[in-house]
């Protein structure tokens, strides 16, 4: 915000996980020129596919509204475009589920609070919201001392028939197509880092066998 007052650029966020977020009492959403949201299906809410560009600026909208429907209303042919539309099934989805995600986000909230009581006392990182944040509990990834480390907790929890992702791996700027400079530390994080499970049907019982197992790769 203080570049943008410096320059004539937009400032767009990234809020592909922020459905549900807020901050200083505003939807993490609505700040910036733009805020991007995904409703792809690893979203707490999702429409199976697609996502939201959430804008205070009219003209703006009105210009988006036309890139996403081929530029044109009726005959008259005022851009250029693409068919980005949602289809209904898409927001048949979404309307199912948006009626549930207040009780979807307080079971996630229920099982975060489990996850951080149970690994308090191991040398890890997790999830910590900003001060004045109201947190979505959408991913639930912990951060350790070593790659080693993350694969030795990943293999166990396999054997044991549960399911975990490295879900920030790799830092993007390893990928072959990109040639720019070195981001140490995302690249040191990005190796160190593994998602717990983390959704609504996820029961007490399992949450806590799961830091069980975590717990015996740190002794």
């Amino acid at each position: 915000k203080k570049l943008q007052k410096k320059s004539n650029l937009k400032v767009i966020y990234d809020g592909a996980h922020a459905f549900g977020t807020t901050y200083n009492g505003n939807q993490v959403l609505a700040y910036g020129d733009i805020a991007t949201c995904s409703f792809h299906a690893t979203k707490i809410f999702h429409t199976v596919e697609g996502g939201a560009i959430i804008t205070n600026d009219d003209a703006l909208a009105e210009k988006m509204m036309l890139y996403r429907q081929f530029g044109h209303i009726g005959d008259n042919h005022i851009s250029i475009g693409i068919n980005g539309k949602s289809s209904e099934f898409h927001a048949a989805m979404g309307l199912c589920l948006l009626p549930l995600m207040d009780r979807f986000i307080d079971k996630r909230r229920h099982i975060t609070a489990i996850y951080n009581s149970e690994l308090k006392d191991l040398p890890i990182q997790r999830p910590i919201g900003l001060p004045q944040t109201v947190y979505n509990n959408s991913y639930y990834p912990i951060i350790v001392d070593s790659e080693e480390r993350i694969k030795k907790i990943q293999g166990y929890l396999v054997k044991n028939g549960v399911n975990t992702r490295r879900y920030f791996y790799p830092s993007l700027n390893n990928l072959p197509q990109f040639t720019g400079k070195p981001c140490p530390i995302s690249e040191a994080i990005s190796i160190r880092a593994l998602a717990l499970p983390l959704y609504h049907e996820l029961s007490d019982t399992e949450v806590k066998m799961i830091c069980e197992l975590v717990k015996v790769c740190f002794l």
